[in-house]
C-alpha cells in the first residue's frame, strides 16, 4: 500500500522544475526565445494571421513544459528524456497542423475528417499531460470530468438540470481542436496576446537588472 500511494504521489503531484545543462539548456533557451521573438514582432507589427497567433503559443509552450518539467519526481533533473522529446514534437505538430489546416477547418464547418478527430484527441491528451506536470493533478482530473459529463453515455441519463443530449466523443475532439472555442479558444488568444507581452517586459526587466534598480 505504501508503494501504491508514493507512486501516486510521484506521478500525480507537482512535480519541480528541472535544471537543465548542457544542450538540453541550449534547445530550451532556443525554443523561448524563438516563441518570445515571435510575439515581440506580432506585438509591434500585428499578428501574421489568428491561428499562427493560437498555434504558436499552444505547440511551444507545450514542449517547453515537456522540456522544463519531469513526468515523475524520479525523472532527470538535468536533462530531458527521448519521452520527453517526443511528446514536444508531438505538441509542435499539433500547434502546426491546426495553423495549416484552419481555413479547411472554417471551410468545413462541422465536418470533421478523421485525422481532426485523432489530432483533437492528440491535443486533448498533451494538455492534460502538460497541466498535470506544471500545475498537479486537480486541474487535468477536472477537465476529464467535464469531457466525461459532456458525452452522451453521461449527459442524457443524469437527473433534472444537470441532464443534456450529450455529444459523441469524437465530435467532442474534434471540435475542442478545429475551432476557436477550445483548446485554441479566449484563453489562449488572451495568453498570445496581452499576457506575452508582459511576460517578455517582466524578463528583461529581472535579466537587464532594472527591476533591482
Amino acid at each position: 500500500f505504501r508503494q501504491g500511494l508514493q507512486w501516486v504521489l510521484d506521478t500525480f503531484l507537482t512535480t519541480n522544475r528541472r535544471k537543465l545543462k548542457g544542450h538540453a539548456l541550449t534547445l530550451a533557451r532556443f525554443l523561448g526565445f524563438s516563441m518570445g521573438l515571435f510575439y515581440f514582432v506580432t506585438g509591434l507589427y500585428g499578428t501574421l494571421t489568428p491561428e499562427s497567433h493560437r498555434g504558436v503559443l499552444f505547440g511551444v509552450t507545450l514542449a517547453l513544459v515537456f522540456i522544463w518539467f519531469p513526468a515523475t519526481k524520479k525523472s532527470p533533473g538535468d536533462r530531458f528524456t527521448l519521452w520527453d522529446a517526443f511528446l514536444a514534437v508531438l505538441s509542435l505538430g499539433v500547434g502546426g497542423y491546426f495553423i495549416f489546416n484552419y481555413p479547411q477547418f472554417v471551410y468545413r464547418a462541422g465536418v470533421y475528417t478523421d485525422v481532426d478527430k485523432w489530432m483533437g484527441w492528440l491535443g486533448i491528451l498533451l494538455s492534460l499531460e502538460a497541466a498535470r506536470r506544471g500545475t498537479g493533478a486537480p486541474v487535468p482530473l477536472l477537465s476529464l470530468l467535464m469531457l466525461v459529463y459532456a458525452s452522451v453515455w453521461v449527459g442524457p441519463n443524469l437527473p433534472g438540470l444537470w441532464a443534456h443530449k450529450g455529444y459523441e466523443l469524437n465530435r467532442i475532439s474534434a471540435f475542442l481542436y478545429t475551432t476557436n472555442e477550445g483548446l485554441f479558444g479566449t484563453v489562449t488568444y488572451t495568453l498570445a496576446s496581452y499576457v506575452m507581452p508582459f511576460v517578455i517586459f517582466g524578463s528583461f526587466m529581472a535579466a537587464s537588472g532594472v527591476g533591482r534598480f
